[in-house]
């Protein structure tokens, strides 16, 4: 949208923006829990079927729990940590294209 000077249109695209960002978020944020969520309801039961072929004493029947709790923990960081960067990289990127718009 092109800033035609009507304040109210810069706000409610503003509006927009914040909008879809808060979306984005919140879409961000429900992968994560519930990518959490299955993990902590499969494990347990992978551990168990696991545990009775090769015991509870046995690297390999935790195996699963292990590397699939590295994946959620980069996705808790990508998620929870690279979210100020991600916001900056927006925001510095948006300036651009409005300078280069308003260029023109």
């Amino acid at each position: 949208m092109q800033p035609t000077g009507n304040n109210s249109e810069m706000e409610n695209s503003s509006e927009n923006l914040k909008y879809l960002r808060a979306q984005r978020r919140l879409k961000q944020l429900k992968g994560f829990y519930i990518h959490l969520a299955v993990y902590l309801v499969i494990n347990p039961a992978i551990i168990f079927a696991n545990s009775k072929k090769l015991g509870f004493t046995d690297l390999m029947t935790y195996s699963t729990a292990i590397l699939w709790g590295l994946v959620i923990i980069i996705h808790l960081v990508s998620v929870f940590f690279f979210r100020k960067w991600e916001e900056n990289k927006m925001d510095e990127l948006m300036k651009k294209i409005n300078e280069t718009d308003n260029g023109k």
